[in-house]
């Protein structure tokens, strides 16, 4: 009995593709999710980088805060990427808590309620107000 037949080849050679294939595919679409310095913030004629140095000028604690952490730093241009309907959709989802029963916001842990709705609201004016 032959172990190796040329069914079982195609068949190995068809996986090996299709595997390389989704592959390939999950990579595209994993890159093409995360927004980057030069992605519009719709709505408006600034970048997401252009609306982030706006965002460290109105309020250079939050600004801070987010970018220490490199998860949070791609949250918030995720969020400047949003319509500001879509934003607002975001902001309304359920934001985990720690241990510490404290909230989970673009990735770091410890923001209080009103710190969270705090960094909302000068997310939300940076972008209205980023300038091209």
């Amino acid at each position: 009995m032959k172990l190796i037949t040329r069914p079982r080849v195609r068949h190995l050679t068809i996986a090996v593709i299709g595997a390389g294939v989704l592959a390939t595919a999950t990579a595209g679409l994993a890159s093409a999710d995360a927004a980057g310095p030069t992605t519009p913030v719709p709505g408006t004629n600034c970048t997401v980088a252009q609306a982030e140095n706006t965002l460290a000028v109105q309020n250079p604690a939050i600004y801070q805060k987010i970018m220490k952490y490199p998860d949070s730093a791609q949250g918030l241009a995720d969020a400047l990427a949003l319509s500001p309907s879509d934003r607002a959709d975001h902001w309304a989802e359920v934001h985990p808590l720690d241990a510490d029963n404290r909230q989970i916001f673009l990735g770091v842990h410890g923001w209080s309620e009103a710190e969270r709705n705090a960094a909302e609201a000068a997310i939300d004016q940076a972008a209205e107000t980023c300038q091209a």
